[in-house]
């Protein structure tokens, strides 16, 4: 039977422990999990894939972009959390804050499953239509392999929104 996975990305906040933005082991703790995302990330991107998995350098990119962001945002030196083993010049220039992402990945190889999600105002963004007047965008229509597709928007209007 075909499985099928949705999932949002969700930053967690370090033990209470830690919280104190001016202890040295809050800085560890942040540095230590940014750094280790973008490790896992850079490995992603820079691993050898069949050529039916291309489209996963898109995806990865905004989210390392976007982990990076984050760090920097968080206090860290930009210079000192981007992985060595990726170049620096696939770091996007000016803001990657993202309000919303939604990530849609499976399991099942050889599948073709379509995130579709519907904004606030009605408007449907899905593989016809991969971006919309508010600015949510998708990314390349995976039609082989494990996904995934993801749907994002940096100025995300308030609302309900719908994903299927």
């Amino acid at each position: 039977s075909l499985r099928y996975l949705f999932f949002f990305l969700r930053i967690r906040r370090p033990p209470r422990s830690t919280l104190s933005s001016s202890s040295a082991a809050s800085d560890v703790y942040k540095r230590q999990q940014v750094e280790g995302v973008l490790v896992l990330l850079g490995a992603v991107l820079t691993g050898e894939w069949a050529p039916r998995f291309t489209e996963v350098e898109c995806p990865c990119l905004l989210l390392m972009n976007w982990v990076y962001s984050w760090g920097v945002h968080l206090g860290l030196h930009g210079d000192k959390v981007w992985p060595p083993n990726v170049s620096k010049t696939l770091l996007l220039q000016g803001d990657t804050r993202m309000r919303l992402m939604v990530w849609l990945g499976w399991d099942t190889d050889h599948t073709d499953i379509d995130l579709h999600v519907k904004e606030p105002d009605g408007t449907r963004v899905f593989w016809r239509n991969r971006k919309s007047h508010t600015g949510g965008r998708l990314t390349k229509d995976v039609t082989q392999g494990l996904g995934p597709e993801v749907y994002y928007s940096k100025n995300a209007p308030e609302g309900m929104y719908g994903v299927s």
